[in-house]
């Protein structure tokens, strides 16, 4: 249990020292920025990575740490932004037309990318936890308690498009698990 507390407060001081590089190279003190949340779930990516290569203690008990760690996370990602920003919610299916923007618009990239990156980590987290064809539908249930909340408390932004990049985000993460143990996609 000691080498697990220890483990997590290595990840944790890990993300607070790139949390304040991130801060002075960005020059504000906006915490959870889009940028942020990209560059914060590459981290956890990284160390799923090295967890799955590395042979770190693949417990249960340290992959249930870095699922809460990772859950604090994307609560932090989704309710903790600015407060300026006004609560909205889109039930239009607009992300084809996203895709001329996707490269020459850095809010439709940001917001594209982002939401696919940030989803990555929770696909391969809950791949390694779950062997069972469920774990399809808990990613689902999840993300629409994300966006749910978000919609409920008014806090972000409630949008369908959002479930749809976040869903592609877990399913990467699952073919990034079946990708790195050598097992093709159509055995799943």
């Amino acid at each position: 249990m000691k080498k697990i507390l220890l483990k997590s407060l290595g990840y944790g001081f890990l993300y607070l020292v790139v949390l304040l590089l991130l801060l002075q190279i960005q020059g504000n003190f906006v915490i959870l920025t889009p940028f942020t949340s990209v560059i914060f779930s590459a981290i956890i990516v990284i160390n799923i990575y090295a967890f799955i290569n590395y042979s770190i203690s693949k417990s249960t008990d340290n992959l249930i740490l870095l699922l809460f760690a990772y859950l604090s996370l994307v609560l932090g990602v989704l309710f903790l932004r600015n407060p300026a920003l006004e609560f909205q919610y889109t039930l239009k299916w607009y992300l084809p037309k996203w895709f001329k923007y996707l490269f020459t618009n850095r809010i439709v990239f940001l917001n594209v990318i982002g939401n696919i990156l940030l989803f990555v980590p929770l696909g391969l987290i809950v791949r390694l936890l779950y062997k069972t064809l469920w774990r399809y539908l808990l990613c689902l249930i999840a993300i629409f308690l994300f966006e749910g909340i978000q919609f409920i408390t008014k806090l972000g932004v409630f949008d369908l498009t959002d479930v749809i990049l976040n869903y592609l985000g877990i399913l990467i993460g699952f073919a990034l698990y079946h990708i790195r143990k050598g097992v093709s996609y159509e055995k799943v």
